[in-house]
C-alpha cells in the first residue's frame, strides 16, 4: 500500500532482503486529529536496540529504514519509539523477524490542552550576564538525519535573555543554547504533565589550544626513529578534529574520519575518538617530559572521552592503526566583549588573570591565551608560564591589569615576593619592558594600571633569594 514514489525505495529493501537476510521496519504513522504529517520534522521514528536507528519519515506519515540491519536485530521485544509535539509518545514493543518486511501502523494522539506543559529560563554568559540573541532549541533526545529532518522547536532570547517554550507532552527532551563564537549548552529534561519547568543555560566562548604533535607513519610503535611527522597545531573547539596522517584538516563532512574531535561542556574541554571500531583509541600518559614518551604503548587504548590537560601528553592510535602522541602546549583560548557602555571588570578565572576597563572608544574583543613553558626572549628568573593578550586593533582604551600566582611556585624557583614585577613585550617577544607593578601579598596577585597596549605579559624576578 506504500505510494507509487516510495515503492521502488521499498522494493529494493525487500530485494535486499531476499539476497542477504536482515531486518527492515516500514510503515505508516498518522495523528488522531487528522493533522497533515509532512516528514521527519512533523514526527519522529526512531528503532532502540543496543544502536539507536532513525527512520526515514516521508510525507504523509509513511516511514522505512534508510537500508536493511543485520540479522542479530531480529528477535521479540524491540522498542520502536515515536514522537511529535503536541502528541502523547509512543513506546512500542515489536517483534522483528529475519529476512522480511516489519510493517506497522500507528495513530498519535494529540495530549490533552490540560496536560500540556512548558519550559521556561534564562540564557547567561559565563559572567552571569542575560545572554540577548541567543539560540534556544528543543528536540528530542534520538539519532535523527539532521535539523531538516527532525522534529525542532527553536526561538531566540529576548534582551533579558529569556526563552519559553509550550505545547508539551510528557516525555524526555532536549534543551539546548547556542550562539556563534560559543560552545552549546546542552541538557534532558522531562516535564511534569501540566506543569511549568525551569531551566537556564550558560554559554562559555569556544576554546582553542595548541597542541605539538609527533606521528609515525609506519607501522612501528617508535616516536624516536622511523617515519616521523611532526607538527604544531592551533586548535577550535568545534566543528572538525585532527587526523594526525595530514596535521590538522578542517571543513569535515559529518562522516569524513579523522582521529580525535574536541567537546566543551560548559567551560571543560574534552578530547574524543571520532571513529571507534574497537582497534584504536587514545590514552593520557600524564604530566611527562613529552621526549620520554619514545615509544607507544601495545594496549590500554580508550574510547571514552579524556580530559584535555595542559602539559600531558596523549598517544594516540589513529584510525588507519598507527601512531601520534601529542603534548596540550597553551590553555584554551577565552575572548570577552568590550562595550564602551558598560565597561564591566572582565574576569578569566581559568587564566588567573582581570582586566578591568577604565574606558574604551568603541566595541571591540580582547583575546586571552596562557602558556605553560617559559618564554625564550625572557631574561632573569621568570615564573613558568605567560599570558597573550591580544585585540582592539585600532581602539583607544585604557585598563588595569591583575594577574595570579602561587606561593609554591616561588618556594620551588626560590623566589621572593617581594622581588616580583610584571614584565611585557610585543607579540614576538624580543623586547620586554617593565611595567609599574603593586604586589598584593594577601591574594597573591601583581597589578599594573592605565595599560594601554596589549601583547604578552610575565612574572619576572628581579632577584632571586639566594642572590
Amino acid at each position: 500500500d506504500f505510494p507509487s514514489e516510495l515503492q521502488s525505495i521499498l522494493d529494493e529493501r525487500i530485494a535486499d532482503l531476499e539476497a542477504e537476510g536482515g531486518i527492515c521496519i516500514a510503515g505508516v504513522v498518522t495523528k488522531s486529529d487528522g493533522a497533515r504529517i509532512r516528514g521527519g520534522k512533523d514526527v519522529q521514528v526512531n528503532l532502540l536496540d543496543r544502536a539507536d536507528v532513525p527512520l526515514r519519515v516521508y510525507e504523509g506519515g509513511w516511514f522505512m529504514m534508510e537500508r536493511t540491519h543485520k540479522s542479530s536485530n531480529a528477535g521479540i521485544g524491540k522498542r520502536l519509539i515515536l514522537r511529535a509535539f503536541g502528541y502523547e509518545p509512543i513506546d512500542a514493543s515489536v517483534t522483528i523477524p529475519d529476512g522480511g518486511i516489519t510493517y506497522m501502523e500507528f495513530e498519535m494522539t494529540k495530549t490533552a490542552p490540560e496536560n500540556l506543559a512548558s519550559v521556561k529560563g534564562v540564557v547567561l554568559d559565563e559572567a552571569n550576564y542575560l545572554f540577548n540573541g541567543a539560540h534556544v532549541s528543543l528536540s528530542f533526545p534520538y539519532a535523527n538525519y539532521g535539523v531538516d529532518a527532525t522534529p525542532i522547536m527553536d526561538m531566540y532570547t529576548n534582551i533579558d535573555g529569556e526563552y519559553l517554550f509550550d505545547g508539551l507532552s510528557e516525555c524526555e527532551y532536549n534543551l539546548t543554547a547556542s550562539a556563534s563564537g560559543y560552545a552549546y549548552h546542552t541538557g534532558r529534561f522531562t516535564p511534569s504533565i501540566g506543569e511549568v519547568t525551569e531551566r537556564d543555560r550558560i554559554l562559555y566562548p569556544n576554546r582553542i589550544i595548541v597542541i605539538d604533535y609527533v606521528y609515525q607513519a609506519d607501522d612501528s610503535r617508535s616516536f624516536a626513529e622511523g617515519d616521523l611527522k611532526t607538527g604544531s597545531i592551533d586548535w577550535l573547539c568545534g566543528k572538525g578534529g585532527v587526523d594526525f596522517s595530514d596535521g590538522q584538516v578542517e571543513g569535515y563532512d559529518w562522516e569524513d574520519p579523522r582521529d580525535l574531535e574536541l567537546l566543551q561542556d560548559q567551560d571543560v574541554l574534552q578530547f574524543r575518538n571520532f571513529y571507534v571500531n574497537g582497534e584504536n583509541g587514545f590514552y593520557d600518559a600524564g604530566a611527562v617530559d613529552f621526549n620520554s614518551v619514545t615509544e607507544a604503548e601495545e594496549g590500554g587504548y580508550k574510547t571514552t572521552k579524556r580530559r584535555c590537560i595542559v602539559g600531558h601528553v596523549y598517544v594516540v592510535k589513529t584510525y588507519d592503526l598507527k601512531y601520534a602522541k601529542f603534548i596540550v602546549k597553551t590553555n584554551e583560548c577565552s575572548f570577552r566583549t568590550v562595550s564602551p557602555e558598560d565597561l564591566a571588570v572582565m574576569e578569566f578565572a581559568t587564566y588567573g588573570l582581570t582586566i578591568d576597563f577604565s574606558e574604551c572608544n568603541d566595541y571591540g574583543q580582547v583575546y586571552v591565551r596562557k602558556y605553560y613553558s617559559y618564554h625564550r626572549g625572557l631574561v632573569g628568573v621568570a615564573l613558568p608560564y605567560y599570558w597573550e593578550i591580544s585585540g582592539l586593533d585600532g581602539l583607544r582604551y585604557s585598563a588595569n591589569l591583575s594577574v595570579s600566582y602561587n606561593e609554591d611556585e616561588l618556594l620551588n624557583l626560590g623566589i621572593s615576593e617581594g622581588n616580583l614585577a610584571l614584565y611585557r613585550a610585543s607579540y614576538s617577544g624580543a623586547n620586554w619592558d617593565r611595567l609599574e607593578t603593586r604586589i598584593d601579598t594577601a591574594n597573591n596577585t601583581l597589578q599594573a594600571e592605565g595599560i594601554t597596549s596589549l601583547g604578552l605579559f610575565a612574572i619576572v624576578a628581579e632577584q632571586t633569594v639566594e642572590e
